[in-house]
């Protein structure tokens, strides 16, 4: 249940902002005496309340990113108004599919403009697809110091393969023995300094760096 909690970030801050929407719907219905108008979207307006209640709660959301913070509450505002909009507005019923349609691309770009853009510097891996490309070019291995799913290869269009998906178990001892390749490095810490990385970048709710081999055996580099 506390794992629940956490994972949809509802905590003592939730009762005093969801408590003033329950207020506004309740408001609502009774203005409209109850009843609902017939053949009104009314799970498609619960999930849009919900889906903007946690986007408004980003930036509190705890353990998230850090791109969270840069979530103003306000987005997820407009997409619970859009909610409220679907349930209250009086619309005629033929008018239906043309709201569903305009609430549709309302709310892509409300979630594109408020969220993907905040977040879209954490996902963007082609600076360094780049610097990999040229080091492979330059004849250097480079390792990657976890599972790899191809990304590097997409964006850098790569034509090598990388030489290693490392474990941290052997990280070390890898780059001892090749000081002149390269490492690729996650952190679930963020983007605090890393004196010595060749390149450092926020990636999902962590980070990632890439380290000279010699520079990460000789502890630079700290394992993930």
């Amino acid at each position: 249940m506390h794992a629940g909690w956490w994972l949809f970030g509802v905590n003592e801050w939730w009762p005093r902002s969801v408590a003033p929407l329950a207020l506004l719907v309740a408001r609502l219905w009774s203005r409209s005496g109850g009843q609902m108008q017939q053949g009104r979207p009314i799970l498609l307006a619960g999930v849009l309340l919900i889906v903007g209640a946690l986007v408004a709660a980003l930036p509190w959301f705890p353990g998230g990113a850090d791109w969270m913070a840069a979530v103003h509450a306000l987005w997820g505002g407009l997409i619970m108004a859009a909610g409220l909009g679907l349930l209250f507005i009086p619309l005629r019923d033929t008018h239906h599919p043309v709201a569903l349609a305009l609430v549709s691309v309302y709310v892509i770009a409300i979630v594109h403009l408020g969220v993907f853009r905040a977040g879209a510097h954490a996902y963007d891996l082609s600076e360094v697809s780049d610097l990999i490309a040229r080091v492979q070019a330059a004849g250097h291995p480079v390792a990657n110091l976890a599972a790899y799913h191809g990304q590097f290869h997409f964006y850098g269009r790569l034509v090598q393969p990388l030489e290693e998906q490392l474990t941290p178990a052997r990280a070390r001892a890898w780059s001892r023995a090749h000081p002149d390749a390269y490492v690729v490095a996650y952190y679930r810490d963020g983007m605090p300094e890393r004196p010595g990385a060749v390149h450092v970048q926020a990636f999902r709710s962590g980070g990632l760096a890439v380290w000279r081999g010699a520079a990460f055996a000789a502890g630079h580099g700290a394992l993930p």
